[in-house]
């Protein structure tokens, strides 16, 4: 089997073409904020495709569907692996990366808002980002969700109390930060304050504005060299390197450097020539070390 499995989730039209500066809208939102209806109208508003938290189920999904989201960098796929998918979905760190590598495919196939998912964490210090956090007073969404779904007030509070704190352990478990840090977003939005036909309003023409001057090259740059670096880290799991080697990737063009910790000169070997075999990576530079574990990383 070709080394460096890609995970790509199915969205109509899609094409990994890169013709003008892409643009990524990430919205985080408590629950029964309004945060996912105001996302969609923001998008249709601005033009830019809807990827919204379906996204993340049908990843954790698709190999009880049977549905074909698996490929290799040359299409080929190795049966042996799709079994060791679900296995694999329920390893941190393993989804982690498979979910910044598929997220980092949606961008590059055009201005994008994303809906949950941490993807405000996923972009973090992209060029073309804007991050929002929507939020709406308790009671408000009590009311809410107590309306949409026929529920008492204490229910639709403890159903309230149960989706956030759902949320943040998400957040924690996943990138180890706090889901409600205002500090991890551009813009936090009140939504009990600000009418949500108000906030379409100032966030269409915010996001006309802020991505003057921004450099389409460097913001391609940036998310092609992160999207090489998590398929790198999908090569340790391809050649079931995954409990062994204590690994970061950095990616500069197709330029790779590999810098960690391995368990053996095998180990190693097999990882050199797995990344030297990616169709992106023109050099592989070795920082590699040969030593005894002390912890496991995946």
């Amino acid at each position: 089997m070709s080394p460096g499995i890609l995970l790509i989730y199915p969205v109509a039209g899609y094409q990994l073409i890169v013709e003008a500066l892409v643009k990524v809208i990430t919205v985080s939102r408590s629950y029964g904020s309004g945060g996912s209806q105001f996302a969609k109208q923001l998008s249709e508003e601005l033009g830019y495709r809807h990827i919204d938290e379906t996204f993340v189920r049908n990843m954790e999904q698709y190999t009880k569907q049977g549905s074909p989201l698996v490929s290799s960098i040359e299409d080929e796929v190795d049966p042996g692996f799709l079994d060791k998918l679900v296995e694999l979905m329920t390893n941190r760190t393993f989804k982690k990366t498979a979910l910044s590598l598929c997220l980092y495919e949606l961008a590059l196939a055009g201005d994008v808002v994303i809906v949950g998912a941490g993807a405000h964490l996923v972009f973090a210090n992209y060029p073309s980002l804007i991050s929002l956090q929507l939020v709406r007073n308790l009671s408000e969404r009590v009311r809410s969700i107590a309306h949409e779904n026929n529920l008492t007030v204490d229910d639709a509070l403890e159903l309230i109390q149960d989706k956030d704190k759902g949320k943040s352990k998400w957040i924690k478990n996943y990138f180890d930060k706090d889901l409600f840090d205002p500090l991890q977003f551009h813009m936090v939005i009140n939504l009990s304050l600000i009418p949500s036909d108000k906030a379409l309003i100032l966030l269409t023409s915010f996001s006309r504005t802020s991505f003057e001057g921004i450099s389409q090259d460097s913001s391609e740059a940036w998310l092609k060299n992160r999207l090489l670096e998590r398929k790198a880290e999908m090569v340790v799991f391809d050649l079931g390197l995954a409990h062994g080697p204590l690994i970061e990737f950095h990616a500069d063009g197709g330029v790779l450097t590999a810098k960690g910790v391995v368990g053996g000169n095998r180990d190693k070997e097999k990882l050199l020539e797995g990344l030297g075999k990616m169709s992106e990576v023109t050099n592989v530079v070795d920082q590699l070390k040969v030593g005894v574990l002390s912890r496991m990383l995946y």
